[in-house]
């Protein structure tokens, strides 16, 4: 499935995780087939991180991606209870050989160049091994695609479900994991503005139905981001990953 901002894009345009700094370039295979962590600070392995499916799928073969975060990006997530909270926006950074200074070595795809680019830029590279599979396309090259997506083949058609839980409560994770920062007020402030100019917009079609349901969603949004303050992030992040738990207590 889709993984750019909102993970409900379009199944090509998948997003990939980054693994840690000073982790092994190479791993040896696991003995379920899987593949561990091979993508350190400076090279991304064709093989790391990966974990390869059995059957082929109807779609066209992408390149490796991995996540990466922005200070500035961050969108604020409503759940069933009528609550909500600020998670950090991932897009996908795709590796391909030749652009932004990748080269290919014999390790696999070196990316210190275009790191160090992100990094210049303030994105920050995420460590996310163990997200990202790839199956093989019905020409047998590779398609990369984040581990809460999940491919459903019926004919020669492709169509993906999405576990949207699952990747809040990763995303959650990377703040108590302190891999990305928490937010400051004045960005999640602008983000209320262009919330708002988007509220303003649905306003005027509010004759079409549909249009009339997303805004009431919308104004509920609003609310919430209006009284969940930067500082009380992390500590909120905390409340729920502890109600998960007991939630789950065999997880």
């Amino acid at each position: 499935m889709p993984v750019t901002i909102n993970p409900g894009g379009d199944a090509t345009s998948n997003a990939q995780p980054v693994p840690k700094p000073g982790a092994a370039p190479e791993a040896a295979p696991a003995a379920s087939g899987e593949q561990s962590a091979g993508l350190d600070a400076l090279v991304f392995s064709n093989h790391a991180g990966v974990v390869a499916g059995a059957d082929r799928i109807p779609a066209s073969p992408n390149s490796p991606w991995i996540f990466k975060h922005h200070p500035h990006h961050w969108e604020f997530v409503l759940d069933d209870d009528g609550d909500g909270e600020w998670l950090p926006l991932l897009t996908a950074y795709h590796i391909r050989p030749g652009v932004n200074g990748t080269k290919v070595t014999k390790r696999g795809l070196d990316i210190r160049i275009s790191k160090g680019m992100m990094e210049s830029s303030g994105f920050t590279l995420i460590p996310s091994d163990g997200v990202v599979k790839w199956k093989r396309t019905l020409n047998g090259k590779k398609y990369y695609h984040d581990v809460w997506s999940t491919p459903h083949v019926v004919g020669k058609q492709i169509t993906w479900s999405f576990d949207q839980a699952a990747y809040n409560a990763w995303r959650r994770g990377l703040l108590l994991k302190g891999v990305v920062k928490p937010p400051v007020q004045i960005v999640l402030k602008h983000l209320q503005t262009v919330h708002a100019r988007l509220l303003r917009d649905l306003g005027k079609k509010l004759h079409q139905p549909d249009v009339a349901r997303r805004r009431a969603i919308e104004e509920r949004r609003a609310e919430l981001m209006s009284t969940h303050l930067a500082s009380d992030v992390l500590d909120a992040a905390r409340e729920r990953a502890d109600l998960t738990t007991k939630e789950t207590p065999d997880a």
